[in-house]
């Protein structure tokens, strides 16, 4: 990072590069703290003791409400912090308290453990006012880290961040659900509340360590003091703004409807009667699914913008909750899970049956009620799609927000997120209530029971898809975000996991070979997502790494890959111009043709005989004048070749009157099959010349006879109706060609070609030949230019050039010669 563009502390001291990097990492640890401290006392083990306690579902649901309303105590927070220095103390002495009411619950279990009502009544103060603490002060923590952390990696840092801190909480809900288990609650027999104190005093402490550790992240300078003007204002101005306005309705909305289906591990105990241990199982594997996509997802989430990303995840959601429709109520193991599913059943039993006795009886002794299979796998994938959301709302929410004002406006975000999503659920636990005491009597299609909690996921999947979903898209799309369909067809044409590592290789790689190949593979593979990264490389100190970067971005081609190249092209200061004149060949853009055509005036000879290749290839005929200009003007025989070559593709017919001459001239064999293959395309086929050329080389006579023969059935089609003395003279003739090149008479055979081509023009048009070359090449052209030219092009090779040294008609010449006529006998 530049100097310049760090920030300075709230001691006036620059931030420096290493420093923040420093304290982003110990950003990192605190929040695996913190989400260890949140998952032992707010999450599972929570729900699971206010259901011990004998709670209703509308007194459980008061607890998520109560914890979202409390949010709108961010706007008085965030009115206090215009006044302040520093918001780092502030929120560290609330927060601290905060967490420390947490040892309250553990010392009423302990004094009030016959008392389970008046405990959960308690509880749900402890809630209240934790709560109220913690969100008067959250919008200062959140424009601390917007005002810390530089927008280019702002998704990248809440990606590994959100893996790291649900590893720790994997840890912490796996060890939650086992000691619940080791001392069940005191309503059953014999059980205690030794498991929940223990549970909640190690989630209080962790969560009291997590802000003593956060006091060393670095933390900038306010950029804003207190405004003037009411309250009132202050609140609503955020709301001006249409998408602010829009992403924070969808998330208030977002965060109802997860509310409302947030009571299903009730639904599993209630129902199922699963374990402690099988609820956190449930927990853990969501927190694996966080885990593995949040390393990734940030990745992703910084190369198609929020918006779309956003969208994408949202769109997913419903496919991960509609696996409620098939849970039932029976023991199973992972072989009768999937007995009767389609070519999966017999795939899984052969596996088993093929693993040692010993493997294979613990496999199918792992039994588990059928619906934690299947939840298992779908809280994997849901842990991706919704850690996504989320990801999507505090980046987007972060560039949303102007930097003036940002605490007011993270506070008015997050206020209205938590009135929207409060009462979700509460309604989920009306619903439960109701249905608990009248149950439904209906078996769905797919064999589950139809629940109270199977109606709230269909209200939550109808409400994903067609509110949310369009909410996040009335978004608008930001300068360089790609539409939603493009980013959709990026992340479906991609490996997630080999991308990932490339990128991660390709920016954290000290070796140039370890960089150098993740390049190349990101190419290979057309991973558009990581064109940032690539043009980042275009300045890496090893010229490996930048070529590599150059042909990758090129073999991507994306509107943001070529512009890169062609602003590099233009550089004055790059050593990459003949790499990029290859890479944008790939791509074949007409975007980087004006700057091509500037090249070809290069003093590199390499980027000279690039750019013109590539001009070649990409097929705008606004490169011709600069190409003709060049082969007249260019010495070097490579330049001469390309630039041939690059005009033949053009189809320039007028090319032909500067590479004949430098055909005949040149006594490089190569540049000359190079110049003739330039004509043939010319005068012929596209890469026709070409294969006649290679078969000759391979059987010496062999394309002649083809082509003469060919030549003969023309000749007698044209014939056959009429002039049949002429087609015979001119069939006699195609013969002695055949002949004298047997016999190696090379320049004998020019003279009858040319015999023969006078005899073609006056059967095609009544073209007389009075021994003027001149007048017969002006008369054939002005009726056909390519056959007019090709007869210009015979005459001139059957000549001897006085400014050759010993002139010679050789093999090229004559495939040429023959080449032709065989092509055009007939035009």
């Amino acid at each position: 990072m530049a100097e310049h563009t760090l920030p300075e502390d709230v001691h006036g001291r620059r931030i420096t590069d290493r420093g923040l990097k420093r304290g982003l990492r110990v950003s990192v640890l605190a929040g695996a703290l913190g989400v260890a401290w949140w998952t032992m006392v707010q999450g599972m083990p929570l729900k699971m003791l206010m259901e011990a306690l004998g709670a209703s579902g509308v007194l459980i649901g008061l607890v998520t409400m109560i914890m979202q309303v409390s949010l709108v105590a961010q706007l008085p927070g965030a009115f206090i912090a215009k006044g302040l220095g520093s918001r780092k103390k502030l929120w560290g002495a609330t927060v601290l308290t905060a967490r420390a009411l947490w040892f309250i619950p553990v010392l009423l279990l302990a004094l009030l453990g016959g008392r389970p009502r008046a405990i959960a009544w308690a509880v749900l103060g402890v809630v209240a006012a934790s709560s109220l603490l913690n969100q008067s002060v959250t919008a200062l923590w959140f424009s601390w880290m917007a005002d810390l952390i530089p927008d280019r990696i702002r998704g990248t840092f809440w990606g590994r961040r959100q893996s790291w801190v649900m590893l720790a909480s994997l840890i912490a809900v796996a060890v939650s659900g086992r000691i619940l288990d080791l001392f069940p609650p005191a309503r059953q027999g014999g059980g205690s509340w030794l498991g929940f104190q223990v549970v909640f005093a190690a989630g209080a402490l962790m969560g009291c360590v997590d802000i003593i550790v956060h006091l060393w992240v670095p933390e900038p300078a306010l950029r804003a003091r207190k405004p003037a003007g009411s309250w009132l204002e202050h609140v609503v101005d955020p709301l001006r703004d249409r998408d602010f306005r829009q992403l924070t309705i969808a998330m208030g909305i977002f965060t109802f409807s997860v509310g409302m289906v947030s009571l299903g591990i009730i639904y599993l105990k209630k129902e199922f009667n699963v374990t402690y241990t099988h609820l956190s199982a449930i927990s853990i594997a969501s927190s694996l699914g966080v885990l593995v996509s949040g390393f990734g997802w940030g990745y992703v989430l910084d190369r198609i913008g929020g918006r779309a990303f956003g969208a994408i995840m949202l769109a997913m959601i419903p496919f991960s909750s509609s696996v409620w429709f098939f849970v039932k109520d029976h023991q199973t193991d992972i072989v009768g899970l999937v007995e009767h599913v389609w070519i999966l059943g017999p795939v899984v039993r052969g596996l088993v049956a093929a693993l040692p006795g010993g493997l294979e009886a613990a496999v199918r002794g792992c039994v588990m009620p059928q619906a934690m299979w299947l939840l298992l796998i779908a809280c994997f994938v849901a842990g991706t799609f919704y850690s996504g959301v989320s990801l999507s709302q505090l980046s987007l929410s972060s560039a949303l927000l102007p930097e003036k004002g940002r605490t007011m406006a993270m506070a008015v975000h997050w206020s209205t997120v938590g009135l929207i999503g409060a009462m979700g659920a509460v309604v989920g636990g009306r619903v439960m209530d109701f249905f608990t005491a009248h149950p439904i009597d209906y078996v769905l299609p797919t064999g589950a029971r139809l629940g109270w909690h199977q109606l709230l996921v269909m209200v939550h999947i109808c409400i994903m898809w067609f509110v949310v979903l369009p909410l996040m898209l009335g978004v608008r799309r930001r300068h360089g975000e790609p539409a939603v369909k493009d980013a959709f067809a990026r992340l479906l044409t991609t490996n997630p996991v080999r991308v990932v590592t490339n990128i991660y290789m390709l920016s954290s790689a000290v070796s140039r070979r370890q960089r150098a190949r993740a390049a190349q593979r990101l190419g290979e593979k057309r991973t558009a997502i990581a064109v940032s990264d690539l043009i980042e490389k275009l300045e890496d100190a090893s010229l490996d790494v930048r070529e590599q970067s150059t042909f990758a971005l090129g073999t991507i081609g994306s509107a943001d890959a070529i512009d890169a190249l062609i602003e590099k092209l233009d550089d004055p200061n790059s050593d990459l111009a003949p790499q990029i004149a290859r890479a944008l060949r790939c791509s074949r853009n007409t975007r980087g043709v004006s700057a091509l055509m500037r090249r070809l005036r290069d003093p590199d000879r390499e980027t000279r005989t690039e750019s013109a290749r590539t001009l070649g290839e990409i097929g705008d005929r606004r490169a011709v004048p600069s190409l003709l200009e060049m082969l007249a003007e260019e010495e070097d025989a490579k330049v001469i070749s390309s630039s041939s070559e690059a005009l033949s593709r053009l189809g320039e017919l007028a090319a032909i009157y500067e590479i004949l001459p430098r055909m005949k001239a040149t006594q490089n064999p190569v540049l000359k099959r190079s110049l003739a293959v330039a004509i043939g395309d010319l005068l012929g086929e596209p890469e026709g010349f070409y294969k006649v050329l290679a078969k000759e080389q391979q059987t010496q006579g062999s394309e002649v006879a083809r082509m003469l023969k060919g030549l003969r059935r023309s000749i007698r089609n044209a014939t056959r109706q009429k002039m049949t003395d002429e087609g015979e003279v001119l069939l006699a003739k195609t013969r002695a060609v055949e002949a004298l090149y047997d016999d190696g008479k090379l320049a004998a055979c020019f003279e009858i070609l040319f015999e023969l081509v006078i005899g073609l023009a006056a059967l095609a048009w009544g073209v007389k030949y009075g021994g003027n070359s001149k007048a017969l090449v002006n008369e054939l052209i002005w009726r056909d230019e390519r056959f007019g030219i090709g007869v210009w092009c015979l005459d001139l090779m059957r000549q001897k050039w006085p400014s050759v040294e010993e002139p010679k008609v050789d093999e090229v010449d004559l495939l040429l010669g023959i080449y032709f006529l065989s092509c055009r006998a007939f035009p």
